[in-house]
């Protein structure tokens, strides 16, 4: 992602330089004994580059996050049943 730099400013704001920003994501959605599920991964700002949101009012306390990676999955409810012939309490 490249973002140009901001000088077009209004009364009271300051102008933002430009950035580029290099995100990468991956996903796999699967299946297990009829319950559907899915992983990912996302890797964000891999060259960890200094970067402000224009139209933030706090940009110059609080940049853009640096390089940051997530790793996660969901998965429905899978839900057990006891085996044929056998007694539930």
């Amino acid at each position: 992602m490249q973002m140009a730099r901001q000088n077009r400013v209004a009364a009271f704001e300051t102008a933002t330089p430009g950035y580029g920003m290099l995100n990468l994501g991956v996903s796999y959605s699967g299946q297990t004994n009829s319950t559907p599920w899915q992983g990912y991964l996302k890797a964000n700002n891999l060259t960890d580059r200094l970067a402000y949101a224009h139209t933030s009012f706090i940009k110059n306390a609080a940049p853009l996050m640096g390089r940051n990676v997530t790793v996660g999955g969901e998965g429905g409810v899978l839900m057990l049943r006891p085996p044929d012939g056998a007694e539930v309490a």
